[in-house]
C-alpha cells in the first residue's frame, strides 16, 4: 500500500478539497483509497458523511492514532491512503511527514503563501522526507498559458529545490460544490477541464512516489467509486487505513528558508485504531 499527505503549515491552502478529489479520481482508476481525516474540522469526514456513497472508504483519526490508522488501512485491502492533515499541525506535521511514502504540499500563489510554505518545507528539509509542491487556487489560464503571478510563484518556489508540479490547480468554484447526489463534479463530468487537472496533478504524484500512470477512463465511463463499507473500532466512523511502511526517502537539498475555530474533538483514550468506515463490501 502506498501513501501520501497534503501538508501544509498555513490555513487556506486546499488541503482537503484536493484529499477527496484525488481520492476520487484514483479510486476511479482502479485504486482501493483510504482517506484518513486528521483535522479536528472533519471536514473531509462530513463530506464522505453527506455523500452517503461507498468509495472512497473514510477514517477518523486523532494524530496520535495516525500510524494505527495506515495500519488499519493495509490490513483491509486498501491500495491508497491519503492523509488529510490541519494546518499549524505542529510536531504532528513531522510525525505525518515521516508516516508515509510523500508529502504533497498545496500552495496559493500569494505572497503570504509563498512565505508561509517555507515552515512546511523546513520540516521536509529536517526528515529529508519525499515531498513535491503543486500551485493551487491559481488564476485561470490565457489559453495554454499560465498567468504571469502563477509563473512569478514557480519561480519563487523553485528556491525551496522541490519539485514543483507542472500542472498548477485552477481556483474553481465546482471544486468546493459537490452535486445533489454527493459526487464530486469531476465524477459527473470526467472529462472536463477540472477532472483533467486532477488527473495530471495525481499522474504526477504516482511519478513523484515512483509509480506508473494507470489511463484514465474514457469520455463515456463516468469517474464513480465502487463499493465498500468495513466497520472498526476506537476514533469515529473511518475509513480502511494501513500501516506506516517508513519512509521512502530520497535525498534532497535543505529548503530555503522564506521570510519572514478549530472545533477540537476530545482525544481519543483508548489507544485502539480508528474504525475504517467504507460502505457494503467489494
Amino acid at each position: 500500500m502506498r501513501t501520501f499527505s497534503l501538508l501544509a503549515q498555513k490555513g487556506g491552502a486546499g488541503m482537503t478539497t484536493l484529499a477527496v478529489h484525488l481520492a476520487v479520481l484514483a479510486e476511479s482508476l482502479g485504486e482501493r483509497v483510504a482517506i484518513i481525516d486528521t483535522d479536528p474540522q472533519r471536514s473531509a469526514a462530513d463530506w464522505w458523511r453527506a455523500r452517503k456513497l461507498p468509495r472512497p472508504a473514510m477514517a477518523e483519526c486523532e494524530p496520535k492514532n495516525l500510524p494505527k490508522a495506515i495500519e488499519s488501512a493495509k490490513k483491509r485491502g486498501m491500495t491508497l491512503c491519503i492523509v488529510d492533515t490541519p494546518p499549524h499541525a505542529g510536531q504532528f506535521a513531522y510525525l505525518v511527514a515521516e508516516a508515509v511514502n510523500f508529502n504533497l504540499i498545496p500552495c496559493r500563489p500569494a505572497p503570504f503563501d509563498l512565505r508561509a510554505i517555507g515552515k512546511t518545507v523546513d520540516i521536509i528539509a529536517q526528515l529529508n522526507a519525499p515531498a513535491g509542491i503543486v500551485i493551487n487556487a491559481a488564476p485561470a489560464n490565457r489559453g495554454d498559458t499560465e498567468m504571469p503571478v502563477t509563473i512569478e510563484a514557480r519561480k519563487v518556489l523553485a528556491r525551496y529545490n522541490l519539485p514543483v508540479s507542472p500542472v498548477a490547480i485552477i481556483d474553481r468554484p465546482v471544486y468546493q460544490h459537490p452535486m445533489e447526489d454527493g459526487r464530486t463534479y469531476i465524477e459527473h463530468f470526467p472529462t472536463g477541464k477540472p477532472a483533467t487537472d486532477i488527473a495530471a496533478l495525481w499522474a504526477w504524484v504516482q511519478q513523484q512516489m515512483g509509480v506508473a500512470p494507470k489511463a484514465r477512463p474514457n469520455a463515456d465511463s463516468p469517474v464513480r467509486p465502487k463499493v465498500a463499507r468495513v466497520p472498526a473500532n476506537g476514533d469515529a466512523p473511518a475509513a480502511n487505513a494501513a500501516k506506516p511502511q517508513g519512509p521512502v526517502r530520497q535525498p534532497q537539498s535543505a529548503a530555503a528558508k522564506a521570510a519572514g475555530p478549530v472545533r477540537p474533538r476530545p482525544a481519543d483514550q483508548s489507544g485502539s485504531p480508528p474504525p475504517i468506515a467504507a460502505r457494503g463490501g467489494r
